[in-house]
């Protein structure tokens, strides 16, 4: 291939992570957290699967999820991913659920979209309960 200095790959990597919740809103056990990652440059792929076994209770809060790097912090660095699955989540629709990389943390929140609407809902940590599975795919700029 090119191997011109412009043109060099100056980066690649690929690992695992412990995706899980971030947030003092909930107090449960996993039953599954498994992440897997490939960084190629600054670009991250990432794909997450996550299941709690047991809520033993939950407030309020916003719920986020950790990433394995930290999303560059620049203004229009709107990267997202998806949650491609869900289950037993309470209140969860059929609408489409997205992760938005909050720029310069290591941390995306997720949220719905209403397609017809366009209103946006961030996932509230009552939503999570026993049983709870989601699992995607992001991608961001680290």
């Amino acid at each position: 291939g090119d191997t011109a200095q412009a043109n060099a790959l100056d980066d690649y990597e690929e690992g695992t992570w412990t995706p899980e919740y971030v947030t003092s809103f909930i107090n449960y056990s996993y039953g599954s957290q498994d992440g897997t990652y490939v960084k190629i440059g600054s670009i991250v792929l990432a794909r997450y699967r996550l299941k709690v076994n047991n809520v033993i209770s939950a407030g309020n809060g916003i719920v986020t999820l950790n990433l394995p790097f930290a999303a560059r912090n620049e203004t229009g660095n709107g990267w997202t991913g998806t949650v491609m699955w869900h289950g037993n989540l309470t209140g969860w629709s059929s609408v489409p659920y997205n992760l938005g990389v909050i720029k310069g943390t290591s941390t995306a929140f997720l949220h719905s979209v209403n397609p017809t609407t366009g209103e946006i809902a961030d996932m509230n940590a009552s939503s999570v309960g026993n049983n709870a599975l989601i699992e995607g795919m992001i991608i961001y700029q680290s």
